[in-house]
């Protein structure tokens, strides 16, 4: 059973970690520090992705890829007005109508706090040239900490809400790389079917596909592809989200494969675990649409966190689900049939 106390503390940490689209490589070293200490070996490649590994003891164990893209939306720094106001243009999808008066951190020389201001006027539909942040300085004193093409991130800052709520910044997709370290964390080497290797993928969110990279070069036996998906909300269509508190979700999908999908939904089934088929018919919009064809082809499956507010500063997640997606993942590592199958 995963601490959620752990988990959470976890959590804020990795939000803490700048790790914008294209930004990957400057956060290993941190992730490192943070989380190395639980697995065997650890590697960053070309492209950004974050490797970690942990061995089953049967040496002859096929390798599961647990892969959560580690990096998330953004901005990138494009101008200093003679204000010291900071002009910026968005990295991943951002819609600005969130935006005014969001707090941010510039990562320049040093952090700064910000605030994202535009014209009152033009409140509605807002185009990006219209944004500019605010730190307080000036002209002459932002030049000497902040350079164009540095990174801006939504201020990180977890909130407990009741009913198991918690809101904060980057959970996309955080969220689910630090459930699946906390579950390998808490799960008995031992008990291992298969030799793991957790893939803190890069690029996801401009559709660059580290994972890709990963899958060709590991070539696991199968995949596992966790990222957030929308919580239940008007406009939302049903058939494909759910409330959040009502368990993770697994999508139903062209390009999943249906083998471990249905041995996904037996698990949750036979264990009693919360979990919500969604079906996403042509493509998941995570990073299986890139691994089911990667080098000589992997199987995948998506399992996914309901999530509120998706890019904004205030992304909701419920630690219930957490804890169906935890419990899920635990039974398939330690799944010593299944993994018998995929050596085949």
């Amino acid at each position: 059973m995963v601490d959620i106390k752990k988990y959470t503390e976890l959590l804020n940490d990795m939000t803490e970690i700048m790790s914008v689209s294209g930004f990957e490589k400057s956060a290993y070293d941190e992730l490192r520090e943070l989380i190395g200490g639980y697995f065997d070996a650890s590697e960053q490649d070309s492209v950004g992705n974050m490797l970690f590994y942990k061995h089953a003891p049967d040496k002859n164990a096929p390798t599961v890829m647990l892969d959560a893209h580690f990096d998330t939306v953004g901005f990138s720094v494009s101008g200093i007005a003679d204000d010291g106001q900071i002009s910026v243009a968005p990295i991943g999808g951002i819609d600005t109508n969130i935006l005014p008066f969001s707090h941010v951190t510039v990562h320049g020389r040093e952090k700064l706090c910000g605030i994202m201001t535009c014209e009152m006027s033009s409140i509605g539909n807002i185009p990006i040239e219209k944004f500019c942040i605010d730190t307080g300085y000036s002209k002459d004193e932002i030049k000497k900490l902040v350079s164009v093409g540095d990174s801006v991130t939504y201020r990180s800052n977890i909130t407990h809400l009741m009913n198991e709520r918690i809101v904060g910044a980057s959970f996309d997709d955080k969220a689910c790389a630090a459930a699946l370290v906390c579950t390998i964390m808490s799960t008995p080497q031992e008990k291992l079917a298969f030799n793991i290797c957790l893939s803190l993928s890069s690029r996801e969110e401009v559709g660059g596909g580290g994972a890709a990279v990963v899958g060709k070069n590991i070539k696991p036996a199968a995949a596992i592809v966790t990222d957030v998906n929308f919580a239940a909300a008007p406009g939302v269509p049903e058939d494909e989200s759910s409330p959040l508190g009502h368990g993770a979700m697994t999508s139903l999908s062209a390009v999943t494969d249906r083998a471990l999908t249905n041995e996904i939904i037996q698990t949750a089934q036979e264990n009693d675990i919360p979990l919500s088929p969604i079906v996403e018919a042509l493509s998941t919009g995570t990073n299986a649409t890139l691994l089911y064809n990667a080098g000589e082809g992997i199987p995948c499956a998506v399992l996914s966190l309901p999530l509120a507010g998706m890019h904004t500063a205030a992304e909701c997640i419920s630690t219930a689900d957490i804890k169906s997606f935890c419990e899920i993942i635990e039974s398939v590592l330690t799944n010593a049939a299944l993994a018998e199958r995929l050596k085949n």
